[in-house]
């Protein structure tokens, strides 16, 4: 077993010859347990030129189960070697990871996974550190999903793959300030037709001097996100806080809804449902159910 308790941190580390694995294979319900206040953190390491991951999971057993009510951070210690990654997962659909109320998964590292599991409304996975790739598993139902990764290359495109949040959905940074001009932002997808379904909020703000840039499509996709709280857009920091309805070079658009349950409030940043070529023929929509406010300046 591998039981982190009574607010304790440990941290994990790699080794300096190779890739490296623990597998938890204990078949009980506490396999893995990371006990609220507690924190597992799961370093991959560098090595002269070298780069090794770590990568903690389980044996494919029945009845285990990774039980985590505190935080588990996935990260590394050179964020230029994207081979230098810790990495949680589990070993097959016969084990379990359950990410409780209260609990965060922190992705700190580019691209790799985000592991299946099964996650609690009031749980949150923390994604941080993206800079040229999405990770994978982004296809499964979580609950809370905080978007902070402050380092972006490129525009970073989920690709249509995130479809469900039970809780919030919120963007606190993505992309940078040059300039006039918000580089590299958050796309949710390209040319394949999605839905999002959002229980709770969606948030876009950010409290520094650089971006949030939430895009819906950089192609041709039919979106539709649906908001099940309200859509709050605010700016308490210095840069610029956008959310664009399409963006990219080509002219084909395809349907574009929003439908709020709840309120809008833009309080400030820039809502843009409008972004494209003169020529195109599609509406786009914002459908309200709640109030409209509006006191922003920026």
């Amino acid at each position: 077993k591998l039981q982190i308790t009574g607010n304790t941190n440990i941290s994990l580390q790699g080794v300096s010859s190779g890739n490296s694995t623990l597998t938890v294979s204990t078949a009980s319900s506490d396999a893995i347990d990371v006990d609220a206040g507690s924190t597992l953190e799961i370093l991959g390491i560098r090595v002269g030129g070298s780069g090794y991951s770590l990568t903690v999971t389980t044996s494919n057993s029945a009845g285990l189960v990774a039980a985590i009510d505190g935080t588990v951070v996935v990260t590394c210690d050179d964020p230029g070697r994207p081979v230098t990654l810790g990495i949680f997962t589990k070993g097959g659909a016969n084990a379990a990871i359950n990410f409780n109320s209260g609990s965060i998964y922190t992705h700190d590292v580019d691209a790799s996974l985000i592991p299946i599991a099964t996650w609690n409304t009031n749980s949150t996975c923390h994604i941080t550190g993206l800079t040229d790739a999405a990770p994978s598993n982004l296809n499964q139902s979580f609950g809370n999903v905080t978007y902070e990764s402050t380092g972006h290359n490129t525009i970073i495109n989920f690709n249509s793959a995130l479809t469900t949040i039970t809780g919030d959905f919120t963007v606190k940074q993505a992309g940078y300030v040059q300039g006039p001009r918000t580089l590299n932002g958050l796309a949710l997808s390209s040319n394949a037709n999605f839905t999002l379904n959002i229980g709770g909020d969606l948030i876009l703000n950010h409290s520094n001097a650089e971006a949030s840039w939430l895009i819906l499509t950089t192609g041709s996709a039919n979106v539709i996100v649906n908001i099940g709280g309200d859509f709050l857009i605010s700016n308490s920091g210095t840069g610029y806080v956008y959310f664009d309805y399409k963006f990219g070079p080509t002219t084909i658009m395809g349907t574009l809804i929003i439908n709020v349950a709840g309120n809008l409030s833009l309080a400030g940043g820039y809502l843009d449902m409008a972004y494209q070529a003169a020529s195109y023929s599609v509406a786009t929509e914002l459908r309200l159910a709640g109030n409209l406010s509006l006191t922003a300046t920026s």
